[in-house]
C-alpha cells in the first residue's frame, strides 16, 4: 500500500493520514476514514516492535482531512482541511492559530512566531523561520497531491 501508513491492531486495520513521534516511545496518528487521532505506544522487544493502539479522541466539529500533526508537551498542533488548529487533548480545547493560507512573507512570519512560542519551552527555545514554514507546507501539499492522485488512479 503506497502512500499511506497502516497499521493492524488486533481486531481493526487503522489507515493514518497523518502520523508524528509523540513523547517517548509513543507515536500520535490520524485517520480521516475514523475521523479519530490515536495514540500508538511502542516498545521494541528485541525481535520486532510490539504496540498498543488507542482512540485519544475524535476530530473537532468541521475536521474532514487531518494532512500533518506536531506535538509539543500537551499540544497538539493539527493542519486539518488547510487551516492550522491548535488541540489540548487534556482540556479537548481547539483554538485556530491560521484560517487561511498565507502568501505574503510577512504573513508567514506571523505564523512561524506563533508556532515558535507554541513548540518553545523553558528548557529549549525554538525559533522558526517563516520561509521554512512555508516550504514545509508547500512540500506537504504537494506530496499529498501527488499521493491523492495515485490513489484515485486506483
Amino acid at each position: 500500500m503506497q502512500g499511506s501508513l497502516g497499521i493492524v491492531a488486533l481486531d481493526q486495520n487503522i489507515q493514518f493520514s497523518s502520523i508524528c513521534l509523540g513523547n517517548g516511545d509513543m507515536l500520535i496518528g490520524a485517520s480521516n476514514l475514523a475521523n479519530t487521532i490515536y495514540s500508538i505506544t511502542t516498545d521494541f522487544d528485541g525481535v520486532g516492535v510490539l504496540g498498543a493502539v488507542n482512540a485519544m479522541c475524535s476530530y473537532a466539529e468541521g475536521w474532514t482531512n487531518v494532512s500533518s500533526l506536531a506535538l509539543s508537551g500537551d499540544e497538539l498542533a493539527v493542519c486539518a482541511d488547510g487551516v492550522l488548529h491548535v488541540f489540548v487533548p487534556s482540556q479537548g480545547v481547539t483554538r485556530i492559530v491560521q484560517g487561511r493560507k498565507a502568501g505574503k512573507p510577512i504573513e508567514w512570519d506571523k505564523i512561524a512566531e506563533s508556532l515558535s512560542k507554541l513548540f518553545s519551552n523553558d528548557e529549549k527555545k525554538v525559533s522558526l523561520k517563516g520561509r521554512g514554514c512555508r516550504e514545509r507546507m508547500d512540500r506537504i501539499l504537494t506530496k499529498y497531491k501527488e499521493e491523492d492522485a495515485k490513489c484515485l488512479k486506483r
